[in-house]
């Protein structure tokens, strides 16, 4: 196996490994911003106080989702072997 083949190997590993976290983190980011959408919604039997919290908790949820897709996509950049 030359040399060339062993980085073409590596390579592919790392463009794997980064692929899977990507889409990891976005699939997080689209679930909270659908559990936030969701959040917003008028419920049967909901009061204003049980709204409130559950929009609060979407929204941190959300913030959440995207610092970590944010912070994987800046690490996308910089592979190293």
């Amino acid at each position: 196996m030359s040399r060339y083949n062993t980085y073409a190997r590596q390579l592919d590993a790392a463009f794997k490994t980064a692929r899977d976290e990507y889409a990891e983190a976005y699939s997080s980011l689209e679930q909270a911003r659908q559990a936030d959408t969701d959040a917003k919604a008028w419920k049967p039997n909901d009061n204003e106080e049980d709204k409130r919290l559950r929009i609060a908790t979407a929204a941190i949820e959300l913030n959440k989702a995207d610092a970590a897709f944010t912070r994987t996509r800046s690490t996308q950049t910089h592979w190293s072997f």
